[in-house]
């Protein structure tokens, strides 16, 4: 029997993924290694595709490094061998990689590589009992284990997600068939997978293009009373700041046009920029513009932004309703919602629904 673990590192993820490391290790039903590389990758981009945020932050390789090596077509044969020679496919979240390995095969109109596969974290989610999303490093750190170092290498992360995988076996006493067995949800196929993220992505592009169709519609009729706001400093909040509800984010800008400010999403032109508690495409574009553009950007946070336009905005790029509950009319309202046992928040969302 000989299991293949193997993980892969991406220059970027612009308009498909483009993969620059394919790191992997067999092993046999002992889990013991027969062969184990990492494929450095020229990902074949431009200076502008390039993830410079991966680059600097999270690679292990300099650009150089890797554009000095062969590009993935000339790889592909070695991969598909490596990945059908194997009875069993293994990895951390594989469905990413899978995918990105297929986004690369549709760029250089080469066939797909389909096959079967099993996600170790979802493998130790069903041990754990947990629906947590956990990291490679951090599963080792549960399960008490002492990994290679090197995280973001792929060969690495691919040994030490090998080494989980049989430690979860031995605490629980299973053999790699019984398990699969025993948890069937985490096979899953590359092909599959496809074919169901177009489904899923058709429908979520059909019911987000409608929202963002009724956001554009309410933002012009706000936009329209300040007919001065391309001329004032721009404020651009950072994509990882995800709003709940279009009413708070349309509350939230027009504060920021009654303070005397513009807002947009086009990073290289904003005078402020509002980071999140992540690192979005729009935080790199800021890094860019900053440091190779020489751009004169001003990052603030959410409580800087709340003083700058004097309104309590929260984490997720919103301002509240405000709501006179002693108005006759908000008393009169809820007593009506109480008699029909309905909440004023079940009230409010069921109104911005039909909106």
């Amino acid at each position: 029997m000989k299991i293949l673990f193997f993980d892969l590192e991406y220059a970027s993820c612009m308009n498909g993924c483009k993969i620059c490391e394919f790191g992997y290790v067999i092993t046999n039903e002992k889990f013991e290694i027969i062969e184990r590389n990492n494929l450095i990758i020229n990902p074949y981009i431009s200076n502008d595709e390039w993830d410079w945020w991966a680059l600097k932050h999270i690679l292990t390789r300099t650009k150089k490094e890797y554009e000095e090596r062969l590009t993935f077509n000339k790889y592909y044969p070695k991969i598909k061998e490596i990945i059908e020679s194997c009875d069993y496919v293994l990895g951390h979240s594989l469905n990413n990689d899978a995918k990105a390995l297929n986004d690369d095969c549709k760029r250089y109109n080469l066939p797909s590589i389909d096959f079967d596969f099993y996600d170790v974290k979802l493998f130790y989610k069903e041990y754990k009992n947990t629906k947590k999303e956990i990291s490679v490093l951090n599963i080792l750190e549960e399960l008490e284990l002492k990994g290679e170092e090197g995280e973001h290498d792929a060969e690495v992360d691919a040994h030490n997600t090998m080494i989980e995988f049989k430690e979860i076996l031995n605490k629980l006493g299973f053999s790699l068939i019984e398990i699969i067995e025993l948890c069937p949800n985490v096979k899953d196929r590359t092909e599959n997978f496809i074919v169901s993220s177009i489904k899923q992505n058709k429908e979520n592009n059909e019911e987000i293009g409608e929202k963002t169709r009724k956001f554009a519609k309410k933002l012009k009729k706000i936009a329209e009373k300040y007919p001065e706001r391309d001329n004032w400093p721009l404020i651009c909040l950072s994509d990882s700041i995800r709003e709940t509800t279009t009413e708070g984010r349309l509350r939230l800008i027009e504060a920021i046009f009654n303070a005397g400010y513009n807002y947009g999403n086009k990073v290289s032109v904003c005078s402020y920029f509002v980071i999140g508690n992540e690192y979005g495409e729009r935080d790199l574009s800021c890094d860019h513009n900053i440091e190779d553009n020489k751009k004169d950007i001003k990052k603030i946070t959410i409580s800087e932004l709340s003083k700058l336009i004097k309104e309590e905005v929260s984490q997720t790029g919103e301002i509240e309703e405000k709501v006179d509950f002693e108005s006759p009319f908000m008393v009169a309202l809820l007593e009506s919602l109480k008699k029909r046992g309905i909440t004023y928040e079940e009230y409010k969302k069921s109104f911005q629904e039909d909106d």
